[in-house]
């Protein structure tokens, strides 16, 4: 049957990857003693975030095909942990970077639009954050209903075996 409009629309620019950190760009900060731009300071995280979002995009479109799987399941609510250990490292990093930050918007030594850029940064990273420990809730809720149907049965089973001998 018709089921409306099926047509896949492409999502705006990532926020709180590459999007907004192009306007960061001339903020420079002291992370771990060490005085880098913003953008830089990131890299690492937003590379890792990014990569783990395209494992996870093929392994749920896997589970599409076959939303039981519990390899795929498992794969997904690793790659969700490792998504919220690694946006919450991005959101460290920025909070460590805010007084500094504020300081320099106070000084004039960076712009209103950097400042309000940085402050969107940081409200986006903790949407994403939310989102990613939201989704991995729901996974791990499904894998503990699945584990626990898993283990009933096989409780059943033992119980009818343990039956069968009695009887036999």
């Amino acid at each position: 049957g018709y089921r409306g409009d099926t047509r896949r629309y492409r999502s705006t620019p990532e926020i709180g990857g590459e999007a907004v950190a192009g306007k960061i760009k001339g903020i420079v900060i002291e992370i771990g003693g060490e005085t880098k731009g913003l953008t830089k300071a990131l890299a690492d995280v937003n590379k890792e975030s990014r990569d783990l979002q395209k494992e996870l995009k093929g392994v749920e479109s896997l589970l599409k095909l076959d939303p039981k799987n519990t390899e795929l399941l498992a794969q997904k609510q690793k790659i969700l942990g490792d998504q919220v250990a690694v946006t919450r490292e991005k959101l460290e990093r920025l909070k460590e970077a805010q007084a500094q930050v504020n300081e320099q918007y106070e000084k004039g030594e960076i712009g209103e639009e950097q400042y309000r850029d940085f402050q969107r940064e940081i409200i986006a990273t903790e949407q994403k954050l939310k989102s990613y420990e939201a989704q991995l809730a729901e996974v791990s809720k499904g894998q503990n209903k699945f584990e626990d149907a898993i283990n009933k049965t096989s409780k059943s089973l033992k119980d009818i075996g343990g039956k069968m001998t009695d009887v036999g």
